[in-house]
């Protein structure tokens, strides 16, 4: 039982130390303080890599700050919140020491960082949890996939919030929550709400593994993609991993006074599982990233992203992008004519772009060869094909020689 009135040396501390411990406030025996160091410093050094890629392909490949990015940001800023706190109280000694080893000062820091960290660990939670749930979103348009999208965020929203709230109101008064001097008031279970936690991420990180996997055994691809599409989803799930381990180290705490001492272990894998989370979420844009920087690492023949045209107006510009490679392929109009490969069309200016002069070049079956000039504008590059403007088709090479075959591929 607790008793704040007990000295140690002269010294008021919060428990008792069992019968032949030496106390020593000066040199107090430590727990996982080397290990959650490491963690957290490997850790953070890896959710940074991973999240850099991430804004990069959506800031500057992709150009689209979107809900997945904004909810991921918040995530990997409360990220690295939680985590500058808990390292704190290794440093300083308020976490993985002896209770009966702390002055009653130390012991009711450490409370307010017990109070604290976990508030700002919900907020993480939701944040990385809520942008896969808009990333898996965009996956499906079927009106049942959506209500299950609907479903999961709520679920993930509500008991984040729950647990929000049941931590700062744990104790009537409030301040009982971390004065462990102060006579009166009541206070919950808290030990009870974070194993509560655990055991509701570990459900969620579950449904999030589960619901994608029969969507995408449904797809139509080659089945090393699929089996590696089925992997990545895996990996993003790590975060079940940890969650499991957390809440079986969390489960002493119930019944163990001792808890500052009790409860660093699974202190050392919320550093583990808080820069999974950003880690797994950040997984959704790993294969743009490589796409655009290290195709051949991934089995792709190249990177429309690497491409640099010159257009009429000066400068780099970007050709219209094909899916799959098309390095061996030529452009061609609506009548047949090559289309000279250098061409390129600024389509960041649309509809507001003088004409722009192409020189295209054509040969019919029985025609000799001819150069003819087209005026075209950006606009209708974009807006009209099939018209009389630019419709543009990619060809095969050896089709191409066949008057009677056309192979068009999609422009994205």
């Amino acid at each position: 039982m607790a008793r704040p009135d007990l000295t140690a040396h002269g010294v008021p501390d919060f428990l008792t130390a069992p019968p032949g411990y030496e106390v020593d406030f000066d040199h107090p025996l430590r727990k996982n303080d080397v290990a959650a160091y490491i963690s957290a410093g490997v850790g953070l050094f890896l959710a940074f890599l991973f999240f850099a890629q991430f804004l990069y392909v959506k800031l500057w490949v992709l150009r689209k700050a979107d809900g997945e990015a904004a909810c991921l940001t918040l995530s990997w800023i409360f990220s690295i919140a939680t985590q500058a706190i808990l390292i704190r109280s290794f440093y300083n000694r308020l976490m993985g020491l002896h209770v009966w080893e702390m002055t009653l000062v130390q012991f009711d820091e450490s409370s307010k960082i017990m109070v604290l960290t976990p508030i700002l660990y919900a907020v993480e939670t939701g944040f990385a949890k809520a942008s896969l749930i808009v990333f898996y979103y965009k996956l499906s348009p079927q009106k049942l996939w959506k209500w299950s999208i609907y479903g999961v965020f709520f679920l993930v929203v509500g008991y984040n919030t729950a647990i929000f709230f049941a931590i700062i109101f744990a104790c009537k008064p409030l301040q009982k929550n971390w004065k462990a001097s102060m006579s009166g008031g009541t206070c919950i279970n808290r030990p009870a709400i974070y194993v509560a936690t655990a055991a509701l991420g570990i459900l969620t990180d579950l449904v999030l593994l589960v619901m994608p996997i029969p969507m995408i055994v449904r797809l139509q691809m080659p089945s090393p993609q699929k089996t590696g599409l089925i992997l990545l989803f895996i990996i993003g799930s790590a975060t079940l991993v940890t969650s499991i381990v957390r809440m079986v180290l969390l489960l002493p705490i119930l019944r163990d006074g001792d808890v500052t001492w009790a409860i660093s272990g699974a202190v050392v894998w919320i550093f583990v599982e808080s820069n999974l989370l950003i880690i797994c979420a950040s997984l959704t844009t790993l294969r743009r990233f490589f796409i655009h920087l290290a195709p051949r690492l991934i089995g792709e023949r190249g990177s429309s992203a690497g491409h640099h045209l010159s257009g009429s107006a000066g400068g780099h510009r970007h050709p219209f992008k094909t899916i799959g490679s098309h390095s061996a392929l030529k452009k061609v109009d609506k009548f047949g004519m090559t289309v000279d490969e250098q061409a390129g069309f600024d389509l960041q200016t649309i509809g507001q772009a003088a004409p722009t002069e192409r020189a295209v070049v054509g040969k019919g079956k029985d025609n000799p060869e001819r150069v003819t000039t087209k005026r075209l504008r950006r606009q209708e590059s974009v807006n009209k094909f099939g018209d009389e403007s630019s419709e543009v088709q990619i060809l095969d090479e050896h089709s191409a020689a066949r008057d009677d075959v056309d192979v068009e591929r999609v422009i994205i």
